[in-house]
């Protein structure tokens, strides 16, 4: 009972600070926050978003699973999530925050560490799976567009717009998650690079599963306030949209 009041009041500690840390950003940008949230003000353009999300969301999630399955663990299976039915991937907090910020979640793939032969590297593979999938994703759109324009293939202005928005999210998407913070991708993969001694150690602390929860949630903040989208995400995204497409 102790421990379960303890991680309450940590929780709470957690939401006060991204409170106090969001709300003078988001304050200024309160009419523009609001007029995104109307789905339907741009419809085609938020019917091809929701397509993107769908679809990139799926993949990823199932790219994480066939991983998993592969290296030995089951679990995904198990929880029907060896599909591309993307029902069984929607987290609905994520899909919102997605379509409202530019960034979200899908539901995670549970990975069971006892299951696979080598926890440390095959985590790290299973990871990876996820962004690299997104990134393939990435590529075939930016083929499409290359050959279209090689053929001459000028398709209706709603279709050229999707295949383009669908390109650039799941370059984000792939780069976002491979950021080394946890819970992201990228944290597990940049933990396969440190000695076992270390990677036990932390694995095993309570302390740094604390600051990991305080700088995704500045990560969030930076999220929300468009400074990382700004400055690292679209600056990369764009860099390597110029190499898909030449």
């Amino acid at each position: 009972m102790k421990n379960k009041l303890k991680s309450n009041w940590k929780w709470i500690v957690y939401f006060s600070l991204i409170f106090v840390l969001v709300l003078p950003i988001i304050i200024p940008h309160i009419g523009k926050l609001a007029s995104y949230m109307i789905l339907f003000q741009d419809f085609p353009y938020n019917l091809t978003m929701i397509f993107t999300v769908l679809i990139s969301f799926t993949v990823h999630e199932l790219a994480h699973a066939l991983a998993a399955y592969k290296l030995g663990d089951d679990t995904a299976k198990s929880d029907n999530r060896l599909s591309l039915n993307p029902f069984v991937h929607f987290d609905f907090l994520g899909t919102v925050l997605f379509l409202v910020f530019g960034y979200g979640w899908a539901k995670p793939v549970v990975v069971d560490a006892k299951k696979l032969k080598n926890p440390k590297i095959d985590i790290a593979l299973i990871s990876i799976s996820g962004p690299v999938s997104n990134f393939c994703l990435a590529f075939l759109a930016g083929l499409m567009m290359l050959i279209m324009l090689h053929c001459k293939i000028y398709p209706p202005q709603i279709i050229a717009k999707f295949i383009f928005e669908f390109c650039i999210a799941n370059i984000s998407i792939g780069i976002f998650n491979l950021i080394p913070i946890a819970p992201l991708d990228g944290s597990k993969v940049l933990m396969s690079f440190f000695p076992d001694r270390c990677y036990n150690r932390i694995q095993n602390s309570k302390s740094i599963n604390t600051l990991n929860s305080i700088v995704f949630l500045l990560l969030v903040v930076l999220v929300i306030s468009g400074l990382l989208y700004k400055h690292i995400i679209s600056p990369m995204t764009y860099h390597i949209f110029d190499l898909i497409t030449f």
